[in-house]
């Protein structure tokens, strides 16, 4: 939409010009009071013509045209300043409202976040008991499906899939119940140098991989080392080949590589081919409780997060729908 042109006010127009209207004036001043009969610098009785004027008259009306002109500078120059003042202050006046709504944005998502933490820590204390309690049966429930398997030399059909679920469900039950314990208990993490080639090497072989998928690790040993946590930064990288074998169920490739280093830091990426993650979930996928899956309860990539944090690292994610997503880990290689 084109900006209407708004007219200025007659004074503002003048004070603008106000140096080209304070020569017109000297001018006419100077020819007036040469060639009229005049009496405002004549020293004598009489007027002497423009060409007879003596010294004296000459310095003084060159004193009063001089007077004229500064005059007419310092009123454009004044102007000018006070226009330019104007304009900033419609300026800031436009953006203030902006700045209100981005501001009272800002304090809305952090009282969101205080609470959201407040009600987890909540949880955390809650869930801590009740997963302890839990378990036991699990463990149970996990033994008689390993005696049964031992017990029965033929199982039928039926009965072989029954099995195959409890350990599916099993397995599933204790990964949640891991993943509540490791949010709740936010244990601080105790750093040493170490390899990051060979802890992606773990986190792979802890992870079960079904054969449809490809692993293809870009990682060699001459990466630099950091300063992190064994077991934590082990449970980063477990998590996120977890969530990208999730997104890939009919198979696919899974690319773990060195993105770039910086000066003091150490990128890893780890990329799937999966069904990849929609626009307006990107910002939540680091959420506690967040998950479009039907099994999980969403803390797996929280605890990803500040995990990451805690070693003063940065994650991000970058996703295309159909084509697959990619979390980049920055870790710092000094403490």
């Amino acid at each position: 939409m084109d900006k209407k042109k708004t007219s200025k006010p007659i004074y503002k127009y003048i004070s603008g010009k106000a140096i080209y209207f304070s020569f017109i004036i000297a001018v006419l001043f100077w020819v007036f009071d040469s060639l009229v009969d005049s009496q405002i610098f004549q020293l004598g009785s009489y007027k002497e013509t423009f060409f007879t004027d003596t010294p004296v008259e000459l310095w003084l009306r060159s004193i009063v045209i001089f007077f004229i002109f500064l005059t007419g500078i310092y009123v454009q120059y004044a102007f000018k300043k006070q226009e330019k003042t104007e304009e900033k202050v419609q300026e800031y006046s436009k953006n203030l409202e902006i700045m209100v709504e981005e501001r009272t944005k800002k304090l809305k998502n952090t009282q969101e976040k205080l609470i959201t933490k407040e009600k987890l820590a909540t949880i955390g204390q809650l869930a801590g008991g009740v997963v302890h309690d839990l378990r036991n049966p699990l463990t149970a429930i996990k033994n008689a499906s390993y005696f049964l398997n031992m017990a029965i030399e033929k199982p039928g059909p039926d009965i072989k899939k029954t099995l195959e679920v409890l350990d599916k469900a099993t397995v599933n039950s204790e990964e949640i119940i891991s993943n509540i314990l490791e949010f709740g208990r936010s244990r601080p993490p105790i750093k040493k140098k170490v390899n990051i080639g060979n802890i992606l090497k773990e986190a792979i072989t802890q992870t079960n991989i079904p054969d449809s998928i490809k692993v293809t690790n870009g990682l060699d040993g001459s990466l630099p080392a950091v300063i992190a946590d064994p077991g934590q930064i082990t449970r980063v990288f477990s998590n996120i080949i977890q969530n990208a074998i999730q997104a890939m169920p009919d198979g696919g490739k899974l690319l773990v590589k060195y993105a770039s280093t910086g000066k003091g830091w150490l990128q890893i990426s780890v990329s799937d081919t999966g069904s990849g993650i929609m626009d307006e979930n990107i910002d939540k996928v680091f959420e506690p409780l967040f998950t479009t899956r039907a099994k999980g309860v969403g803390l797996g990539m929280a605890i990803t997060k500040t995990i990451i944090e805690a070693h003063g690292g940065k994650i991000r994610v970058k996703s295309k729908i159909g084509e697959g997503t990619t979390f980049i880990v920055s870790l710092p290689t000094r403490g």
